[in-house]
């Protein structure tokens, strides 16, 4: 979308207000993507009530990442009612559509046993499942829970989470390595700087 360069700056200067008029357009012409990312602005400008109607209508329509949206919204309590049952339905519905983000997420509710008793096995499963994605929203929680038993393993997750940016990645996959000193740093100082 020509929105989205607005909204990042991509090539453009960035005008997040023009941006959210095209999203506009496009959410009103029934593209959930657009209502997602229209939403997501709101959030950025406070409107957090407005952004959840968007996340919601772009779910019902049935796009998985903004049903994980409006879950973290219900899990909040931000923009709409503190919910816990209602943000783990909507955490499984996006995983269950193949949102990575909504996988890991879960996970998260389950090995805390937010909302139910924990269930470290769902939580692995779920932490792998966003793993085994495209992206690497579980990788560093699927690290910590099966570092015990396979340490290579967790290193490995974690240093795909450490790739793609993620804090908690760089710092467990620094503690993991024993062998290089010099990595260790590197990987320590750089959790650093994401954090």
């Amino acid at each position: 979308f020509a929105a989205d360069d607005l909204a990042s700056g991509a090539g453009v200067v960035a005008d997040t207000g023009a941006a959210r008029g095209l999203y506009a357009e496009l959410c009103d012409a029934d593209v959930p993507t657009a209502c997602l990312r229209l939403g997501t602005l709101l959030v950025d400008d406070d409107r957090a009530a407005d952004a959840a109607r968007l996340f919601a209508r772009a779910c019902d329509d049935g796009l998985a990442s903004a049903c994980t949206s409006l879950g973290f919204a219900a899990y909040t309590g931000h923009g709409v009612d503190w919910d816990v049952p209602r943000a783990r339905a909507l955490y499984q519905q996006a995983c269950d559509a193949g949102d990575p983000w909504g996988c890991a997420n879960l996970g998260e509710l389950e090995e805390l046993g937010v909302g139910a008793p924990p269930d470290p096995a769902a939580a692995r499963a779920h932490y792998q499942a966003a793993c085994d994605d495209a992206a690497s929203a579980g990788c560093a929680r699927l690290a910590l829970a099966i570092e015990a038993g396979d340490p290579a393993a967790a290193r490995a997750h974690a240093a795909r989470a450490c790739d793609d940016g993620d804090p908690l990645g760089c710092a467990t996959a620094a503690r993991l390595t024993t062998t290089d000193p010099p990595a260790r740093a590197r990987l320590a100082q750089r959790a650093h700087d994401l954090a």
